[in-house]
């Protein structure tokens, strides 16, 4: 029989690394507040306020998606900790 070999550390640095990476996603509109007098349009104003949302909600939607990305090594992880367990308990 093959033994397999889970490296806890390794699994627990890649949960790190990504955590990390979600942690720099968030952004904050940029462009909240009145901008015509700056910008001279009241339609440019409108579409870079939407614009910097929309950029706003994706980096959300990415920084959420990594998160659930970062835990699944802890989740492998625990599961074979788990496996581990019950085949010692059984043997």
């Amino acid at each position: 029989m093959t033994d397999l070999r889970v490296s806890g550390a390794a699994l627990e640095s890649a949960s790190a690394s990504v955590l990390r990476a979600a942690s720099g996603l968030r952004l904050e509109p940029q462009f909240s507040g009145p901008a015509l007098d700056v910008l001279g349009s009241e339609a440019v104003e409108r579409a870079l306020r939407l614009g910097s949302h929309q950029q706003a909600q994706r980096a959300d939607i990415a920084a959420d998606t990594l998160v659930n990305i970062g835990a699944a090594p802890r989740a492998v992880l625990d599961a074979f900790a788990d496996v581990d367990t019950m085949l010692a308990q059984a043997f």
